[in-house]
């Protein structure tokens, strides 16, 4: 953030610093931007974007990559699920960490 607190819209309606904190404890993790309430992920205090998109989520605090999900063979959640905020989402049959186990 700028580190400077604002109020603004027609009634003071809206902040640039009361939105969801992430587990660091950081507005929008540290890795947005609080526009009225809501975190605008992957850009700087000055709203301007940042040359990679890394995270996603209400508080910018989950990672879109999907590394954290591949499994030894390289592949996203054993081909069984996605990948969500860095963590595999498996299909009604499949679980494990990597959705390995039927």
């Amino acid at each position: 953030s700028s580190g400077i607190n604002a109020e603004y819209g027609d009634f003071c309606q809206c902040s640039n610093y009361e939105c969801p904190k992430g587990r660091n404890g950081r507005v929008c993790s540290g890795d947005g931007f609080c526009d009225c309430g809501k975190c605008n992920c992957n850009v700087t205090s000055l709203g301007v974007p940042k040359s990679e998109v890394l995270v996603s989520g209400a508080a910018c605090d989950c990672t879109i990559s999907d590394d954290p999900c591949k499994d030894e063979n390289g592949e996203v959640c054993s081909g069984a699920g996605e990948c969500v905020c860095g963590k595999c989402q498996c299909g009604p049959k499949h679980r494990g960490k990597y959705c390995q186990n039927m």
